[in-house]
C-alpha cells in the first residue's frame, strides 16, 4: 500500500532570522499534532530562501518586490509542491498576485492570526510589525473588523523600526533586550491585554518578554496552520 505524499513548499529569508525558528517550529507541530518522532515521519518540505528589497522603514518598490516574489513562486511550481505557505506578513499585501502566479493554494497568514485571536469583541490588541505592514494596513482592517480595539502609535513605531535595525545586525544583544523591553512597556502601560506579533523577525524576542501580555506569533500561527493543512492532505 502506497503512502500518499505530500510536500510542503515555503517562501523564507524574509527576513533571514526569521526562517530557522519557523522551520523549528513546523517541526515541533509535526510532534504535537501527529507525534511525529523517527526521521520518516517528519513533512517533506521545500524551502525557498528568497532575499527580497525590502527594507523595515522605507516604501516597498512593489514591481522589484512582484518580480523577486515570482521567482520564488516558479520554482515551487517546478517542485510540484502541494501548498504554499510564506512566513513573512508584509508580502501578503501581494498574495492575490502571487495565487494567480500559481494553482497550488498559498495558506494566508493574515487571515489565520486574525481567526487565531479568539478573545472577546473590544479587547485592546497591539500591533507590533514593520513600517510597511503598518501602511498596507493588512492587519487594521481585519482586526477591526472582528471588533477588536488595535492600539498603534507613531511612537511605537520608532520602538519597532529601531528594534527591528538592531536585530538585523547583532540579533540577541543588550540593546536589543532593552528596545525591546521598552516596547513591552509601552504596550502594558496603555492597557494592552494582547499582541499581534506581526513580523517574524521580531519573533525571538518574545521569550524575553516579562509581561501579562499575550502574544500572538503570526509565524507560529502559520507553522500550526501549515500542519494542520498535511495532516489534512494525508488523508
Amino acid at each position: 500500500m502506497s503512502i500518499k505524499r505530500i510536500r510542503i513548499g515555503a517562501l523564507v529569508g524574509m527576513g533571514p532570522n526569521s526562517t530557522g525558528p519557523f522551520y523549528d517550529s513546523v517541526m515541533n507541530y509535526a510532534r504535537s499534532l501527529y507525534g511525529a518522532r523517527f526521521d520518516i515521519d517528519f513533512p517533506e518540505m521545500v524551502l525557498v530562501s528568497l532575499p527580497t528589497p525590502f527594507y523595515p522603514d522605507r516604501v516597498i518598490d512593489d514591481a522589484a518586490m512582484m518580480a523577486r516574489l515570482t521567482d520564488g513562486i516558479v520554482i515551487l511550481n517546478q517542485a510540484e509542491v502541494d501548498f504554499i505557505v510564506i512566513p513573512c506578513n508584509v508580502v501578503h499585501q501581494y498574495c492575490a498576485q502571487m495565487q494567480s502566479l500559481t494553482p497550488i493554494p498559498i495558506l494566508n497568514m493574515i487571515d489565520l492570526v486574525v481567526t487565531a485571536l479568539d478573545v472577546p469583541v473590544g479587547t485592546k490588541v497591539g500591533l507590533i510589525a514593520t513600517t510597511p505592514t503598518i501602511r498596507s494596513k493588512l492587519y487594521q482592517d481585519k482586526l477591526a473588523a472582528k471588533g477588536f480595539e488595535v492600539f498603534h502609535t507613531d511612537d511605537l513605531q520608532m520602538k519597532v523600526i529601531a528594534l527591528l535595525t538592531e536585530l538585523k545586525q547583532s540579533q540577541q544583544s543588550a540593546h536589543a533586550l532593552a528596545l525591546w523591553s521598552e516596547l513591552v512597556h509601552d504596550l502594558d502601560r496603555n492597557g494592552c491585554t494582547h499582541a499581534v506579533i506581526a513580523c517574524t523577525d521580531i519573533t525571538p524576542c518574545i521569550e524575553w518578554a516579562h509581561s501579562k501580555i499575550c502574544f500572538v506569533d503570526s509565524g507560529d500561527v502559520l507553522a500550526k496552520a501549515a500542519i494542520e493543512e498535511y495532516i489534512r492532505s494525508k488523508i
